[in-house]
């Protein structure tokens, strides 16, 4: 066995493999940060809704009738908790902040990045000028026998593979609706 193939076989067993499972945990923390963005969202929705509310109901006094929402269903505890608009206002922009989470959470959860996309990021954010996403769309396509540009290639990405730091790629950050809420 000649040392090329023995670099190859240690590529598909180790470096190609670890660079991908890098890329997958990346995929994952991006659509887990989009979640807590979705939540920060829907928190920022229903204080904006319940303040606006409030405000509303409070510059135009029981003569709006309709910011009272009356006969709008609140749950007991929260019913007792506050004289009658607090509760109904409290309840809408809890539902409106819930909707809004939701659709936020489905669409990250849809719009979901793969691996290809998470090469192409390593690319750019490492310096790596497309190393990273040709290996995998050549390990991908790979139907018969390298060539020497593409063995090297391999070659080089699996040397690179260490380099790929999920936390760098995918950096937490403060979602920018949890700063309108504050």
């Amino acid at each position: 066995m000649s040392s090329v193939s023995i670099q190859e076989s240690s590529l598909a067993d180790g470096g190609l493999a670890r660079l991908t499972a890098s890329l997958r945990r990346s995929g994952r923390r991006w659509t887990g940060l989009a979640i807590v963005e979705a939540a920060a969202l829907g928190i920022a929705v229903a204080l904006a809704a319940f303040c606006g509310l409030q405000l509303a109901y409070a510059a135009f006094g029981r003569g709006a009738s309709w910011l009272g929402l009356s006969g709008m269903p609140v749950p007991a505890w929260l019913a007792g908790w506050a004289p009658p608009p607090l509760g109904q206002h409290a309840t809408l922009a809890l539902g409106a902040g819930l909707l809004v989470f939701v659709a936020a959470a489905l669409s990250a959860v849809i719009r979901r990045q793969g691996v290809p996309f998470f090469a192409r990021l390593a690319d750019r954010t490492f310096g790596m000028k497309e190393r990273l996403s040709t290996a995998l769309q050549l390990s991908g396509d790979a139907a018969g026998p390298l060539n020497p540009i593409e063995r090297a290639l391999l070659v080089d990405v699996e040397a690179r593979s260490d380099a790929v730091d999920v936390r760098r790629l995918v950096p937490l950050r403060v979602p920018r609706a949890a700063m309108a809420a504050l």
